[in-house]
């Protein structure tokens, strides 16, 4: 019995759902983006982090710099960094534990 099929089937599924929660993330900053340009009722900023919580805080950035978009509320930017940079170290963390486990498929001279 091997680790890789359910792991592969774990990481599938986990890189599925940052997708997917990235680009709702970024359609979220679009669409505030656009309702600002507007002069109409906005998303609230409460709303866009808890988006980026859930795992779409790349999405989050990558609208921040491609469409310049909450740039200057600096509250917002730390918490914004502070998610993406909880999710790197998630990212890392769970690599790093995968490893050390030193399941027959992660090194083949281990």
């Amino acid at each position: 019995m091997t680790l890789l099929p359910g792991i592969l089937q774990l990481g599938l599924a986990w890189l599925a759902w940052l997708i997917l929660t990235g680009a709702v993330t970024y359609a979220g900053f679009a669409w505030d983006k656009a309702m600002a340009r507007k002069g109409r009722r906005r998303v609230p900023e409460r709303r866009l982090l808890w988006l980026c919580a859930l795992g779409g805080a790349w999405g989050g950035k990558l609208a921040q710099r491609r469409l310049r978009h909450k740039t200057r509320k600096q509250p917002f930017a730390r918490r914004l960094d502070a998610l993406a940079l909880a999710h790197l170290a998630a990212i890392l963390l769970a690599m790093g534990y995968l490893l050390a486990r030193r399941a027959p498929w992660t090194c083949a001279w281990c």
